[in-house]
């Protein structure tokens, strides 16, 4: 699932009466933007913000990325 694809299903989604929790999910998503970065002639993505928090690069989709995907199938 792309980041755009992520972005569309949490604007689409709804819980219950409140819109609290997607908005909150949404936050999440936009933290975990993927970024391009080109090593010995091959691009990869990397996730932003574990990027930042690990001062080394990690793949896109992260663990949360995916944590996020598993739950909404």
């Amino acid at each position: 699932m792309t980041h755009d694809e992520l972005l569309a299903i949490c604007d689409n989604y709804s819980f219950k009466d409140s819109a609290e929790p997607v908005k909150v999910l949404r936050a999440i998503v936009e933290l975990h933007k993927p970024f391009e970065k080109t090593i010995d002639e091959t691009t990869y993505l990397f996730c932003a913000k574990c990027t930042d928090l690990a001062n080394i690069p990690i793949i896109y989709p992260c663990e949360d990325v995916q944590a996020i995907e598993k739950e909404l199938g």
